[in-house]
């Protein structure tokens, strides 16, 4: 692999962190609505750092009732490549604390790591960055939050049922928030043809109260998916060019289209390129590099 796509992406991921709680460096992301569920699920897949991983196991043994087990396993079970690594970090977690999270692998054959004897930072939760955790102070942990949460990104436009389906919860346990959201008057559902889409009163009210009105709402699992596949195009350097231009044809679209979602650049061409993967390599440093420095999403 490249250093500067991985390195640029371990620099993303400790920022986030450090504004988690994690003692860090730097934060470059204080504006960011951080999700907490999307980060601890990437991170083990996505992170080269020893250290961070240590890190975040010590945070999540010591703050892991502030976290969402069915979502940490929704997330799991989206559409998607599963994340072994993940798998493996629960187990551990399971292995050294009380945390119980999503379906584990066996560690038995591992050393199990340290956690450091020194307490746990607190949670830092006056940051904006924190809102789904004030959320969660206020309607607990669980999908009652995180849907209002969602809705209060989405504010400026309406949202249906099937769009909080990416949450990592089931459509039937979103419906059944949304329901019982509508009936306390908190969320208006507006009906065009047989579609329901839902908006949140007096939202700019609850931006104010919750200190999010500045805050930037990336579609984290989205994100978090465009960087593994910018890293599966980075460990494709050492395979034959054959090789290289099947496996960047094959994933150039998906990677365009969540691209799309997130509004950035898509990558360049790959159809007809002889040797395709240098210039989707050099995208993919820049969108990691702009991550890192919070630069995005300006």
């Amino acid at each position: 692999m490249t250093s500067a796509i991985q390195d640029g992406i371990d620099r993303f991921l400790w920022s986030l962190w450090s504004e988690l709680g994690v003692p860090g460096v730097e934060r470059r992301h204080r504006s960011w609505a951080i999700d907490p569920e999307a980060l601890i699920y990437a991170t083990p897949g996505l992170s080269s750092d020893a250290r961070l991983h240590l890190e975040v196991l010590r945070w999540s043994a010591a703050h892991g009732q502030h976290v969402s087990a069915s979502r940490l396993k929704g997330l799991a079970n989206l559409p998607q490549e599963p994340d072994t690594a993940f798998a493996d970090f629960a187990a551990t977690l399971g292995a050294i604390s009380p945390v119980r999270w999503a379906a584990s692998r066996g560690v038995a054959d591992k050393p199990l790591p340290r956690l450091s004897q020194t307490k746990a930072p607190a949670l830092p939760i006056e940051r904006p960055a924190m809102v789904y955790f004030r959320f969660r102070g206020l309607c607990g942990v669980g999908a009652r939050a995180d849907v209002l949460v969602s809705l209060l990104s989405n504010r400026r436009r309406k949202t249906t049922a099937l769009d909080l389906t990416g949450l990592g919860y089931s459509k039937r346990n979103v419906a059944r928030m949304l329901s019982s959201l509508c009936a306390a008057g908190w969320v208006r559902q507006v009906d065009y043809g047989h579609t329901h889409s839902f908006v949140l009163r007096e939202a700019e009210t609850f931006a104010q109260l919750a200190a999010a009105n500045d805050l930037k709402w990336p579609a984290w699992p989205q994100l978090f998916e465009l960087l593994r596949g910018i890293n599966r195009w980075d460990g494709l350097v050492s395979k034959s060019l054959p090789l290289q231009r099947v496996q960047v044809n094959q994933t150039r679209e998906a990677l365009r289209r969540l691209s799309e979602t997130l509004e950035l650049e898509p990558p360049p061409v790959t159809r007809g390129v002889r040797d395709p993967l240098p210039a989707c390599l050099a995208w993919g440093e820049q969108v990691v590099v702009e991550l890192a420095e919070g630069s995005w999403m300006r």
